[in-house]
């Protein structure tokens, strides 16, 4: 399939959000898009655009599913991180963004709307961070900073991502989006 711009326009034109009762458009939830890539070792891309910040329940955000480490290495090196979040950081411009397993994600228990971190966390100027954050690697980028945590921070179990988080809550700001 094609998703050049026309059919990726008609594609989120398909997917807004409709009334129940009448099937009209509710403009503040935005556009869904949920895309595949039909493999066994299958990626997947989930967005949420343009919804209106009036509504608490609506966020942007977008997720892309990977196939476990195993089975798609080349995914999960630094490198291929690093340039996933460039181009998602300087296209997008996100309050924040991370590239994260399920694991590190459920292992933070961060409230909803939080910043999660991963290997790799973007946290957008808004955030402040502080450059000196001992025990990660803080770098400034395009509209925020680059927070690196320890490549065996997912080998290091539950207990070693939550001291992790507890030490950047102390020097960066992740609260909820509003």
């Amino acid at each position: 399939m094609d998703l050049g711009e026309t059919s990726l326009a008609q594609l989120l034109a398909a997917n807004r959000n409709r009334k129940d009762s009448d099937g009209e458009i509710i403009e503040e939830l935005g556009y869904y898009l949920g895309l595949w890539n039909g493999l066994e070792a299958g990626v997947g891309l989930m967005a949420k655009l343009g919804a209106s910040h009036t509504d608490p329940g609506a966020m942007n955000h977008f997720v892309l599913e990977l196939p476990p480490a195993n089975e798609a290495p080349g995914l999960y090196r630094h490198e291929t991180a690093r340039a996933a979040l460039d181009v998602i950081t300087t296209s997008w411009a996100p309050d924040w963004a991370t590239w994260s397993s399920s694991t590190l994600r459920e292992a933070q228990g961060a409230p909803p709307r939080s910043p999660v971190l991963g290997w790799i966390t973007f946290l957008s100027d808004r955030r402040r961070v502080d450059p000196d954050l001992s025990g990660v690697g803080v770098e400034k980028t395009h509209g925020g900073s680059l927070v690196t945590l320890p490549a065996d921070v997912g080998a290091s179990g539950a207990s070693a991502m939550i001291s992790i988080r507890k030490q950047v809550e102390r020097s960066a700001d992740l609260t909820p989006t509003p």
